[in-house]
């Protein structure tokens, strides 16, 4: 029998920080949406960028805050915008397969601060338990509600999936994952299916402990399976 334990999903805070997203803009870098170079060609869900994303400078917008984990509207991957702080932070953690990227970040004409893109490349779909899973499908994505279902297999699952990508407005979310193994096997951070991201109680007891602004987190249902 799996033991359901607590975790939490992770995000980019959206109270509190004034402007949200945090970054809206950039000056210069390389953004050309068709380009494989640019940063939004290297930051993909499917592994790391091929080389260091050309940022250029990203710019705080007009009222939000400088804090340690900032939202960027063009930053679209599974990662963390976070200060030199938190990228300390994180070398006590276990954050599996990763990479690190630096970014600039200004604020008005003259201001600039030393910021990090880490991203974060684990995915455990090859690790759940889908039988013992639970999801829940929706016609649009990011939205809560939608209708409850179960999958018999990930080939099941997967096809459901590829369905919806083909035009079919039926996305999947997770609201109950089983991992196959024990806590202690995976990483402090992980993904699973979408742009969530899953965090250990431990990860968020040190960032409690060291009061990171800029990040909200909500308890997920994770179980582990000794099968």
């Amino acid at each position: 029998m799996a033991k359901r334990i607590e975790a939490w999903e992770i995000a980019d805070a959206v109270d509190g920080v004034g402007a949200f997203p945090q970054i809206q803009t950039h000056r210069g870098g390389n953004w050309n949406i068709a380009d494989p170079r640019s940063a939004y060609g290297l930051i993909r869900w499917d592994g790391l960028p091929a080389k260091p994303p050309p940022f250029g400078k990203l710019m705080l917008a007009l009222g939000a805050r400088l804090t340690d984990v900032l939202s960027a509207a063009s930053i679209s991957g599974p990662g963390f915008l976070v200060s030199k702080r938190v990228l300390q932070l994180f070398a006590e953690l276990d954050l599996g397969e990763h990479g690190v990227y630096p970014a600039r970040v200004g604020a008005g004409a003259r201001k600039s601060y030393g910021y990090f893109w880490v991203h974060i490349a684990n995915d455990v779909a090859a690790r759940v338990d889908v039988r013992s899973s639970e999801y829940r499908t929706m016609k649009r994505p990011f939205i809560r509600g939608g209708k409850p279902v179960r999958f018999a297999s990930a080939t099941a699952l997967n096809k459901h999936i590829v369905t919806a990508e083909r035009g079919v407005r039926n996305f999947v979310r997770p609201t109950h994952i089983t991992l196959r193994g024990a806590p202690s096997t995976y990483p402090d951070l992980f993904r699973y299916l979408d742009t969530r991201l899953y965090a250990s109680e431990r990860l968020k007891a040190a960032f409690d402990r060291e009061h990171v602004s800029g990040v909200q987190f909500r308890p997920a249902r994770i179980s582990f399976s000794a099968r």
